[in-house]
């Protein structure tokens, strides 16, 4: 894993498929990220917490609210809790629409909430406003 850099993205999915095309998106039009995938919440605590005095902290985690182990919800909730990393930018990025899952993680301190496109060029886009939300947390 490289953690030389804060230009990558932590992201949570238990959905391979979906980890690798956001992967690949970030690829191709991010080149100077990288992406590092969990499949779950309590694997993002467990890889930051062993993050060394000399590796950094990813300019933005990306969550998807369904994943086994700890949801989505209930990773924010543990990750802005947390002195040591209540600062990094929290963007939910899921299929759920639901008003109350976005009303809920932005009040916990989500920096966006992001439905899941369908398209390719929506993803492109979308990869954009994950850019913005690292460059605003720097």
């Amino acid at each position: 894993m490289n953690t030389k850099s804060s230009d990558y993205f932590l992201y949570a999915d238990d959905d391979i498929d979906d980890q690798a095309l956001l992967r690949d998106i970030i690829n191709e039009n991010l080149a100077n990220f990288d992406v590092i995938s969990c499949d779950n919440g309590m694997e993002v605590l467990q890889f930051l917490e062993s993050l060394g005095p000399d590796e950094s902290l990813p300019c933005c985690i990306i969550l998807d609210i369904n994943m086994p182990v700890w949801s989505g919800v209930q990773t924010l909730q543990v990750l802005k809790a947390h002195e040591k990393f209540n600062k990094i930018p929290v963007v939910m990025f899921t299929t759920s629409s639901s008003q109350r899952d976005i009303d809920l993680t932005m009040l916990i301190g989500a920096a966006a909430f992001i439905t899941k496109p369908f398209s390719y060029t929506q993803f492109e886009s979308i990869s954009q406003t994950f850019l913005t939300i690292c460059k605003e947390s720097s």
